[in-house]
């Protein structure tokens, strides 16, 4: 009997111990991923030779998010303590953050003087890409503009208290994959003109429902790529990049690819972002069937309901884009633009510009035309545009409805309108036929230079709104939801 009993007690002990460690063991894998020391003990960086030599790499657990900031500040301690340990001059680390597959990022010796620095890549089939790169104080640098399946030259020229030094090596990206066509086929135009400076900014679903940013540049060739969450549109705000990562989390991306802030909305489904005059984050958001716009405080991340949208406009507004210009917002739907004035204090209704009248506003709300031109429905994808007078402003648009006057599908009406809000009218003041089917358009601030995209292409057309280059998606499966064009001058490039 003292033998039955003893056996049960050891094995109740060992039975005990195997709860405990395999629960101590459950918790570590799942409940500490909120837990910075969790990432930091489960990530590992390595040399990969594969990529090349002396090439080093992230390797991480598929259960682990790239979207989290304990996983993207562990990443930045590791690289840290590697920088401190190692005796060589840099360190190359193949997308240690995996916000771009097609970079890699070069950490110098901090103590380097450097005062000019440079690079290019070339790689088979495409032109080679070459930048200036804005120096810093860290000697940390993101190089982008890699091409996947296939080996990369990289030369970086380094100016140090007046010696030049050049770097070469190769980094072997034949085993990176990406949903992203490498290379747009292209559609010269007559124009003698040359396209603007930047890379073109893509936010692209397939299909699958899967969702991505690319970069391509004036050749069409891709020079970054990286899979997001969700649709999202991507703003460049004061040296950072913004996008969304789900319906309800935005995230702040610094030039090295490290994300350094998640701003979470809650139950707010964000719809559109931008940001006002103060630098805080304005949002059209929708919670419980109703729409409103929101403030996030850019310090303390504090959520401001400023507007109950809905309330204000109707059920049956639905807003297609906002345009955020100084302190004011500008909301449309398919055949109304309304102007909200104070909207960082109190908001107001200052005017509206529509065909047909809304039901609760008063007449002194409308703008008057200045001039007899017909109104159509349709107003697409509204842009905003200074205007040398004072109290006066150019809003350019697609309207689709007056396309009756152009019987071709391969067209696209382009008006612009005159507001002058002293005088309370706006007038017609252009009318340009686009030798292209357009869904959407985008002034670009630094040359006025517009584009114009489709389901699967885009064309930028100069201030003559004659066609520069046309770009085609050779995908058909691929559908642009949103484009930009940037610079990056002092966040990634000088």
């Amino acid at each position: 009997m003292k033998k039955i009993k003893l056996k049960w007690l050891v094995f109740s002990i060992i039975l005990l111990i195997f709860i405990l460690t395999y629960c101590t063991i459950q918790v570590d894998k799942h409940q500490n991923k909120n837990d910075f020391h969790w990432y930091y003990k489960n990530i590992e960086l390595v040399q990969d030779k594969t990529l090349g030599k002396n090439i080093y790499k992230i390797y991480k657990s598929t259960e682990i998010s790239n979207y989290n900031l304990n996983y993207h500040q562990a990443i930045s301690k590791k690289i840290n303590n590697l920088r401190t340990k190692s005796t060589e001059d840099y360190l190359i680390i193949y997308n240690p953050y995996s916000t771009n597959d097609l970079s890699f990022n070069i950490y110098f010796k901090k103590d380097l003087a450097i005062k000019n620095i440079s690079y290019q890549i070339t790689a088979k089939n495409t032109k080679k890409f070459e930048q200036n790169l804005a120096v810093n104080k860290t000697n940390s640098y993101q190089i982008i503009g890699l091409i996947p399946n296939t080996l990369n030259k990289i030369t970086i020229k380094l100016l140090m208290n007046n010696q030049e030094k050049k770097i070469t090596f190769n980094l072997d990206l034949t085993n990176i994959e990406i949903l992203s066509s490498t290379k747009l086929k292209t559609i010269s135009n007559q124009s003698k003109k040359e396209l603007s400076e930047g890379l073109y900014l893509l936010q692209i679903s397939d299909n699958d429902n899967l969702n991505y940013l690319s970069l391509y540049d004036n050749n069409g060739v891709i020079r970054g790529y990286t899979l997001v969450d969700t649709k999202t549109k991507v703003i460049f705000n004061n040296n950072s990049i913004y996008y969304m990562l789900t319906k309800n989390k935005l995230a702040k991306m610094n030039n090295l690819g490290e994300i350094t802030e998640i701003y979470q909305t809650g139950k707010y489904q964000i719809m559109a972002f931008d940001f006002d005059k103060n630098g805080n984050i304005l949002l059209v958001a929708s919670k419980n069937q109703q729409l409103y716009l929101i403030r996030i405080d850019i310090n303390t991340r504090k959520i401001s309901n400023l507007l109950n949208l809905t309330d204000l406009l109707g059920p049956n507004f639905k807003i297609d884009s906002f345009i955020l210009q100084d302190d004011f917002l500008l909301l449309n739907d398919t055949n109304t633009i309304i102007k909200i004035i104070n909207i960082s204090t109190t908001p107001e209704i200052t005017y509206l510009i529509s065909k047909d009248k809304i039901k609760d506003f008063q007449e002194t709300y409308y703008l008057n035309k200045a001039t007899d031109f017909e109104l159509y429905d349709n107003i697409i994808s509204p842009n905003y545009k200074k205007s040398t007078t004072p109290n006066e402003y150019f809003l350019i648009f697609l309207n689709s409805s007056n396309l009756t006057k152009f019987p071709t599908s391969e067209k696209s009406s382009l008006q612009t309108y005159l507001v002058n809000e002293e005088r309370k009218t706006y007038t017609l003041k252009d009318e340009v036929l686009l030798d292209y089917n357009a869904s959407a358009v985008k002034i670009l601030s630094s040359t006025n230079y517009l584009i114009a995209n489709n389901k699967s292409s885009f064309i930028e057309f100069d201030t003559d709104y004659t066609s520069l280059m046309k770009f085609i998606l050779p995908n058909q499966n691929t559908t642009i939801n949103d484009i930009s064009k940037y610079t990056f001058n002092n966040f990634y490039f000088n």
